[in-house]
């Protein structure tokens, strides 16, 4: 019998959905997501920070100097009910086409650790990216 091997491709509007998934992470410490094509890498690194004389949320990409590497911080991300984007966010390049993520993100109660369900998606191509 021959093994069947099933491929899924989906495509949002003009994005093609390159990653997603769902991962509880102990936000405490660093979490690196390797997104790979042909065998290269592009890590994703979220860093959780708390910062208690300002009660905002805010995320910030952090400036890096490998192409290969996109640093996410997240300030004050600690709501039970969770956090997300309303549209797909444009977080740089890789693989030569726009980087676009996507989140929803949410603390569980007095712990350090975060329930994060994702998707990373494809956009048109880039020169030098």
């Amino acid at each position: 019998m021959k093994n069947m091997e099933l491929k899924v491709k989906i495509k949002n509007g003009l994005l093609d959905l390159s990653a997603s998934g769902v991962i509880i992470i102990d936000s405490s410490k660093p979490v690196v997501l390797t997104l790979f094509d042909n065998d290269e890498p592009m890590n994703i690194e979220m860093i959780f920070m708390n910062d208690p004389k300002n009660e905002l949320t805010s995320r910030n990409i952090r400036e890096v100097q490998s192409k290969n590497k996109i640093i996410i911080e997240f300030v004050n991300y600690n709501e039970i009910y969770g956090y997300y984007t309303n549209e797909p966010w444009s977080i740089g390049a890789a693989f030569g086409k726009e980087l676009f993520f996507t989140y929803s993100i949410s603390a569980f109660l007095e712990s350090k650790m975060k329930k994060i369900e994702y998707s990373f998606l494809l956009g048109k191509e880039v020169k030098n990216g």
